[in-house]
Formats: structure tokens, C-alpha cells, sequence
């Protein structure tokens, strides 16, 4: 008995000695001492800043200290000036020739996390036909395209791009379709005019189109041009400066942007809440449309596609769009999503 009884102390005194696993440990935000505002430039509404719009609402700015000011502008292009000259701190952008030709004239930024990415089944952007054209099998294979008028937001952008795909893919050029500008809510209302055949329409244009019966969801950007760039965050060059404040913007922004995935894509969890906090901020007000919507896809790692960066360029430098030669080694700089990175952990896709 007293074998047994030195035995089984022992036993006890081994379990006690031995390493227990290591608990998993919170990240540790980073805190500013004192609180900071931080301008975003935005256009009003976009779906692509659901990153930030979750941030502020679940209050992971304001763990860092950190204040959100919204700077208004009317257009995507607006924001290049005000960025380059330090009046805002970050805004987002697209690979386009105007973008590039700002670059070469000497303006300063830094192209710091992906935005919104066509990623394979996840596209906001698509390439819409007339559902007439549709239904009476006037449109069936990209080649069909021929002679028709095709509506894009603006060319010398990647949306002209992914429309010069789509018709090579059916043996066509340019030349043989007639490509128009027009802003987004113009074109569902020329669908129902038949003023234009086609159109790379944004959601939830997209999805007013279907419902209305006016255009069919033919083509996403993401079967066009899979994994395309579509836009990224840029940081001013005062702001990257500020090194501390802009690891924590980062850090908070990808907190917001994993609770979106989580909701829409990964675990479909807190869905009513992103969707909630969405309705509040964007121009979709109706939660019923999210159920039907392709939402735009944001990487929750915050990582860029630089070779759809780099495509684009030489696309626009070949075309004599854009003169010179551009380096976006010198542009890209990803160490401020790698900071967050080390702070959260990768996010497991």
C-alpha cells in the first residue's frame, strides 16, 4: 500500500511538472497615447469601404484611438489631388491610365491594401446584356457582341480593359461594337430605353437590373479577368510617415474587413449584424437586397494583386496611354498590412 501510495504522488507530482499547452493569446492592438482623426476620401456609400464602415461600428478604430473623418469628393479620379498634397490621409483607387500618368508626373502615394479584387465567384462588377437580347437568343457567345453598344463608366480604365477581353474572347475588337461612357445609375434606365445592348454595371445596379427585368447578369469581371485589381487603399505620403498611426489604422481596418468575410463568405456568422451596420452606411438601405446581391470581394489579409497592377500598366503603356515607364515596386508598399498580419494572424480563407 505504501508502494502504491508513493507511486500515485509521484504520478500526481509528474502531471503537475509537466508543460501545459500555452493558452491562445488576444492580439495586442495597438493604442495611440493621444487620438488622432484620420480623412479618408470616399465616394458616398461604396459597398467596397465595408471594411471601414464595420471598424467604426464595432469600435475597433476607437480601441486604437483613432477617428474616422469622411472627405467627400465626386469621383474616384478627385481623390489623386488631395492625397498627393496631404489634405487627406488615405483614399482608394483603380489601376487606370489617369492613375498611372499621375504617378509618372511626380504626385506621391503609396498603394497599401487591396480594396476590392474579382475574386472567382465573388464579383460586384458584371458584364450586363438587355435581357430582350437574351430571351430572344440574339446573345448567346461573346462573338454576338458584334455591332452592338456597350456602356462603361469611363475608358482608359480596367473596365475597358475587361470589355476589350470579353469581345477578343469572341474574335472581336473595338472597332466592332460601339463603346460609349455613361455613369452608373444611367445605364439601367438606358437598358429600359434600349439605348445601349451591354453595359459593366456595379452591384447593386446590378441586381436593380435582374429585378426590374431590364438586363441579365451575363458575365462577372471575375470570369472576364479573374482575381482583376479593381481598387486599393492608398496612403498619403505624410501619413505612411506616421508610421504608428498607420499600423493601427491597418490593424483596425482588417479587424472590420474579417468580420465582413466572416459574415458573407467564411462562416457565415453575425450576417444580420454586417448587414445592419451596412444598411447605415451604404446606399443599399433594403437588407432584403443583400440576399441577392454578388458583394464585392475584399481580401481579409488586405493583400494586392500585383500582377493584375502590372497587367493593366503595360496595357495602358502599350496602347500610348501612358508614356514612359512606371516602376509599382516603388508605389506598393505592403508593410503595413504585414504589420497587421503579425498583430491578428494570417486569416485562414
Amino acid at each position: 500500500m505504501r508502494r502504491l501510495a508513493v507511486g500515485a504522488l509521484a504520478l500526481v507530482l509528474l502531471v503537475a511538472a509537466a508543460p501545459r499547452p500555452a493558452r491562445a493569446q488576444a492580439p495586442r492592438i495597438p493604442r495611440l497615447e493621444q487620438p488622432v482623426t484620420v480623412k479618408v476620401g470616399w465616394t458616398i456609400g461604396s459597398l467596397t469601404l465595408a471594411g471601414i464602415y464595420v471598424a467604426i461600428e464595432k469600435g475597433y478604430y476607437r480601441e486604437s484611438n483613432i477617428n474616422i473623418e469622411f472627405v467627400t469628393v465626386d469621383n474616384i479620379n478627385a481623390l489623386i489631388g488631395p492625397i498627393s498634397t496631404g489634405q487627406i490621409d488615405l483614399a482608394t483607387g483603380g489601376p487606370s491610365a489617369g492613375f498611372f500618368n499621375a504617378i509618372a508626373r511626380g504626385v506621391h502615394l503609396r498603394i497599401v491594401a487591396d480594396q476590392n479584387t474579382a475574386r472567382p465567384g465573388w464579383s460586384s462588377i458584371a458584364l450586363m446584356v438587355r435581357k430582350d437580347l437574351i430571351d430572344g437568343g440574339k446573345v448567346k457567345t461573346f462573338a454576338d457582341l458584334r455591332g452592338k453598344t456597350i456602356a462603361i463608366v469611363a475608358k482608359r480604365a480596367t473596365m475597358e480593359l475587361d470589355v476589350l477581353k470579353a469581345l477578343a474572347r469572341g474574335g472581336l475588337t473595338r472597332k466592332d461594337v460601339n463603346i460609349v461612357n455613361m455613369p452608373f445609375p444611367q445605364m439601367n434606365v438606358a437598358f429600359g430605353t434600349k439605348a445601349i445592348d451591354a453595359a459593366l454595371q456595379i452591384e447593386p445596379l446590378v441586381s436593380d437590373a435582374v429585378v426590374k427585368g431590364l438586363a441579365v447578369r451575363w458575365k462577372g469581371v471575375d470570369e472576364i479577368t479573374p482575381n482583376r485589381q479593381n481598387s486599393f487603399f492608398m496612403y498619403s505620403e505624410d501619413f505612411a510617415a506616421r508610421t504608428d498611426v498607420a499600423r493601427a489604422w491597418m490593424v483596425a481596418y482588417l479587424r472590420g474587413v474579417r468580420d465582413y468575410y466572416d459574415a458573407f463568405v467564411k462562416h457565415k456568422a453575425n450576417r444580420a449584424e454586417i448587414v445592419g451596420i451596412l444598411t447605415r452606411h451604404t446606399l443599399v438601405k433594403d437588407p432584403k437586397v443583400y440576399d441577392r446581391m454578388v458583394l464585392p470581394a475584399i481580401d481579409p489579409n488586405g493583400e494586392l494583386n500585383v500582377a493584375s497592377m502590372q497587367e493593366a500598366l503595360e496595357a495602358f503603356t502599350r496602347d500610348g496611354d501612358v508614356p514612359g515607364k512606371i516602376d509599382l515596386a516603388k508605389i506598393v508598399d505592403e508593410s503595413f498590412i504585414k504589420y497587421a498580419q503579425d498583430v491578428l494572424g494570417r486569416y485562414e480563407k
